[in-house]
């Protein structure tokens, strides 16, 4: 996947050219993970900038990622928000292993399969 090694590379440059969309997890989905219950589905919308997550499609599925901002705050910090699961590595920051699958439901977006990402152990 083009954008993955793009993004693995830190390369902004090549993300820039592929424009992923930007996404914020909605109120809603905040406030249900505040209060503990993890079973409902994370949802996502579209933002027009300063998103905490990216959105690209490849092969007819759309793909979740975390900014290098979020992913790099995952190196201290795994936040259980429904989108990514951690596995701890000898590695010394954080690492995207897979991205998380999400579909469109009217104007959010659901995470259908969580990503993993790799964290310090």
């Amino acid at each position: 996947m083009e954008f993955q090694a793009a993004f693995q590379n830190n390369d902004r440059d090549a993300i820039r050219r592929i424009m992923p969309n930007e996404l914020n997890i909605i109120d809603e989905s905040e406030n249900t993970l505040a209060l503990g219950f993890s079973q409902n589905k994370t949802q996502l919308r579209t933002v027009s900038g300063g998103g905490s997550y990216l959105l690209i499609q490849r092969n007819n599925r759309d793909w979740l990622l975390p900014t290098f901002q979020t992913l790099t705050g995952m190196t201290t910090s795994q936040p259980a928000k429904g989108l990514f699961t951690y596995e701890r590595q000898s590695v010394s920051c954080a690492e995207l292993k897979r991205p998380a699958e999400v579909k469109m439901l009217g104007e959010v977006w659901e995470v259908v399969n969580m990503g993993i990402v790799i964290v310090p152990a």
